[in-house]
């Protein structure tokens, strides 16, 4: 029998993957203790490719996974995440020399950067293995085919590539060349699976502006691809605005959702009229940000997007009330004296009862979670996780929420104890 929210929609387990200028995020909601445990899966000060050792200094302290294996120093930064078929994180991140410093020591084009792929053994990642992914760019994103194996967009000399993965670890992986973005590596770049396990990927052209969308051939999108622009999203002086936010999902019917967030501070939600996206209608959400605005979204089980966003320092959640957000209820979700921070954007997962966890930034790089208490966030219970200079944030096959975050020294994993995943 299918799991229902409150409302007695079905709940969807699925990836929804979200690109931010600059940050990268995949979130999945899955059904289903564990103690809060951090665990150190990228160590400035000890680089590797597998993990093995663990270290628990005392009873209930948290349990700590060190990679160590190399004789460059790299880091964990803009990580990924999303839970595996089977129940377990598979994380994404950048990895760079000179973690002392800023990212810049990648380079201007990031061409210094390779991503790692981290396929936990647990929940927690206590242990794991990773994988050098032969990336360059700041952004890789994950999904996961009809197979059960990952599916990761990326950046490579100022293309698109998408890479099939034939192994659950993605050891063994074919990249395929997508599309041709001729500048700006931080362009959005976002990828999703549908049914029939062809990849559907969408990005931000930034020759002209307009945002893309491949529908895929075949499993490695390899082949077949179609690629469509999306005129939905042109105002009526045929002005394409530049995207701060882009996530992308696939419902059971097949037909690409989106989720835009763009510079002049509008939400917009797009639903495809076909798995081609040849036709679209754009709905807009919201108006009231400013250029610094950011947004995610979930999908309920019947399709019915459940939106966050940073606007103009507010932290807001829309619950659609059809798979076209056609209508929506607006929300002002945080506490009074959140100072929110829009560089990293808000993510959100739907729990056991298809209720929305939100997780977000507020000042001083404090990572808060806001469980709702209805679709609309209408009321919600806040707390405090501590410090992540960024973040990725799904809830794990326990139901339980999964952290994967950079402290400016390692990435670490949290695996929490409860929904609110509140510093002990």
């Amino acid at each position: 029998m299918q799991a229902a929210d409150a409302e007695g929609h079905p709940i969807r387990v699925r990836a929804v993957v979200l690109a931010v200028a600059g940050f990268l995020v995949s979130l999945a909601a899955c059904t289903g203790g564990g103690n809060r445990a951090p665990s150190v899966i990228g160590s400035a000060r000890s680089p590797s490719l597998t993990v093995s050792a663990a270290v628990s200094t005392a009873p209930g302290s948290p349990l700590i996974s060190i990679v160590g294996r190399g004789d460059v120093a790299l880091v964990g930064s803009n990580p990924a995440l999303s839970i595996r078929p089977g129940g377990l994180p598979l994380i994404v991140y950048t990895a760079h020399s000179a973690p002392a410093e800023a990212p810049s020591e990648c380079g201007p084009d990031w061409s210094g950067c390779r991503s790692r792929v981290v396929a936990c053994l647990d929940p927690a990642c206590s242990t794991s293995t990773a994988v050098v992914l032969q990336t360059t760019g700041a952004q890789a994103v994950l999904a996961f085919g009809a197979d059960k194996l990952p599916v990761i967009a990326f950046h490579r000399d100022k293309r698109v590539f998408v890479a099939k993965c034939r192994d659950a670890a993605c050891s063994k992986n074919t990249p395929s060349l997508v599309a041709l973005a001729r500048c700006c590596v931080d362009s959005p770049v976002v990828v999703a699976v549908g049914a029939d396990g062809r990849p559907v990927l969408a990005y931000q052209d930034p020759n002209d502006f307009y945002v893309r969308v491949v529908k895929c051939g075949n499993a490695s999108c390899s082949a077949g691809r179609t690629v469509s622009k999306l005129s939905s999203l042109v105002d009526r002086g045929g002005i394409r605005y530049l995207l701060n936010t882009i996530s992308l999902d696939v419902p059971d019917d097949g037909r690409p959702a989106l989720l835009i967030g763009d510079t002049t501070g509008a939400v917009r939600f797009v639903r495809c009229s076909d798995a081609t996206c040849s036709k679209s209608t754009a709905v807009t959400v919201d108006r009231s940000g400013n250029k610094f605005l950011t947004a995610t979204m979930a999908l309920e089980g019947d399709g019915r997007p459940v939106i966050v966003e940073y606007a103009s320092g507010q932290l807001k959640v829309a619950s659609c009330n059809d798979p076209s957000c056609s209508s929506h209820t607006l929300t002002v979700v945080g506490k009074a004296d959140d100072e929110f921070i829009a560089s990293v954007a808000p993510q959100v997962a739907l729990g056991p009862k298809g209720l929305p966890v939100v997780a977000y930034w507020v000042q001083g790089r404090v990572l808060r979670i806001a469980q709702c208490e209805d679709l609309a966030c209408r009321a919600s219970a806040i707390s405090t996780f501590g410090k992540a200079n960024t973040f990725a944030f799904a809830l794990g096959a326990d139901g339980l929420p999964i952290i994967a975050y950079y402290d400016g020294a390692d990435l670490k994993v949290a695996h929490c104890s409860d929904l609110s995943c509140a510093s002990r």
